[in-house]
Order: C-alpha cells, then sequence, then structure tokens
C-alpha cells in the first residue's frame, strides 16, 4: 500500500476542502494499492493517529503540506515522529513558507518545494 497524504496548516476561519494529489492517482493502474488522504490542523487526534497507522503500515508514502499560517503547526508535531521513523520511504512536499513546519522537516530526507506539477516526480518515488 501507498499512501498519499495532504496536510493543509490553515486559520481558524478558513476550511479548504481540496486534495492537491487526487491528480496523481489517475496515474496509477492499480489505484487499490493507493490509498488518498486529507487531514488539516483541525482535524480529530483520533483521524490523525489513523492517518499515522496507515503512513507506518504503507510501503511508501507523500506527504503534501500546504501551509497558510505558522499557527497549529505544532499539532503535527507527534505525527513527524511516524515520519522520522520511515524517513527513506517518504517524500514530503511544501507548498507556502513556514519556519516552524521547515525545522521539524529538518530531519527527513525527501523534502522538495512543490512549484507547479509534481505528478512526475511523485510517481516515480512511489514506483522505485
Amino acid at each position: 500500500m501507498k499512501v498519499l497524504l495532504h496536510l493543509k496548516i490553515i486559520p481558524k476561519d478558513k476550511f479548504i476542502f481540496e486534495n492537491k494529489l487526487s491528480a496523481v492517482k489517475g496515474k496509477f493502474t492499480k489505484a487499490e494499492d493507493l490509498v488518498l488522504l486529507d487531514a488539516d490542523n483541525f482535524s480529530d487526534g483520533e483521524y490523525l493517529k489513523h492517518v499515522a497507522s496507515l503512513v507506518k503500515e504503507s510501503e511508501k508514502s507523500v506527504v503534501l503540506f500546504e501551509s497558510c499560517t505558522e499557527d497549529g503547526t505544532l499539532c503535527f508535531r507527534k505525527f513527524m515522529e511516524t515520519l522520522y521513523k520511515k524517513k527513506d520511504n517518504i517524500m514530503v512536499l511544501t507548498i507556502g513558507d513556514n519556519a516552524v513546519l521547515d525545522k521539524l522537516l529538518s530531519p527527513l530526507t525527501h523534502v522538495y518545494a512543490s512549484e507547479g506539477d509534481q505528478s512526475s516526480r511523485i510517481y516515480d518515488f512511489l514506483q522505485d
């Protein structure tokens, strides 16, 4: 199983329902092997635990952090422990500037600023 996870860090008064990784899912012929998830800094703690368990079980995962604000970033601190343990099998893409997030992501190997369409890069990473 492979996981595509879109995590958003948003202000309290803003709700965004859009998974920017959904276009990548269409490139896979065995879509049943691919889990597409979405969460934000207001997601329920139990849901985030479930997301972490899926990432932990996956052979490879891509996590897109989309940051509109630095407030709320630390709610993902515990989730980061899962990413650190699987760092060779995790690709992280970031959208937006967030110094707190940059510091949390620094131990990871595959971290890229997301500019333009990243479908090919994601597909290649998941295929290796």
